[in-house]
């Protein structure tokens, strides 16, 4: 009884739910897309998604779950020629890595609180504008170098970029204690 025991719990503990790696390529392989919206839509929390950079992607993306964003070739980015908007729900990390877009990275509150923020990561990434400023949105804006425009954040850190506008910071809906926003080593 106990080798049944054994043999049902490490089964079990064999059945975990991993992170997928999704690709995005005109290639037409099978398991790959065609569309970033398309792989998000297919992504589960915690997946991974790369975005070949050759070639450009008209979309205007939405986000809703805790997903990475990158470019499958490491120094060099992704093009969109759209926007990219995050529904912040409770806990979310949604991180963008190695990507240009011609429009606004935005952020909505849906089910994310002050004790459980969405974290926004922009790493290596431009914008037209960046607006973050929505309640317990937390934004890490991180070496973007290229052409980031202006950037509006209520919480978070602004960090090694070259910005082409001004940056902004608005109060958040914290009015105890002071919101925590750094803005350092910035052009």
């Amino acid at each position: 009884m106990k080798k049944i025991y054994t043999t049902l719990i490490a089964s079990l503990l064999l059945v975990t739910n991993y992170a997928t790696d999704i690709y995005v390529n005109n290639s037409g392989q099978p398991g790959t897309y065609t569309t970033i919206a398309a792989a998000i839509s297919a992504a589960s929390s915690g997946d991974r998604i790369f975005i070949s950079p050759y070639g450009v992607y008209t979309e205007n993306l939405t986000v809703d779950k805790s997903i990475t964003i990158a470019s499958a070739v490491s120094g060099t980015n992704f093009n969109v020629l759209g926007s990219f908007s995050v529904t912040a729900n409770a806990g979310m990390d949604v991180r963008i890595i190695g990507g240009i877009f011609s429009s606004t990275l935005n952020a909505t509150t849906n089910t994310a609180t002050q004790n459980n923020m969405t974290d926004i990561y922009a790493i290596d990434s431009d914008f037209a504008s960046v607006s973050l400023n929505d309640n317990f949105v937390r934004a890490h804006i991180l070496f973007c170098s290229d052409n980031l425009g202006s950037v509006e954040i209520q919480n978070g850190e602004v960090i090694g970029c070259l910005i082409d506008g001004s940056v902004t910071v608005r109060d958040g809906p914290n009015t105890v204690t002071g919101d925590t926003v750094k803005i350092i080593g910035n052009i």
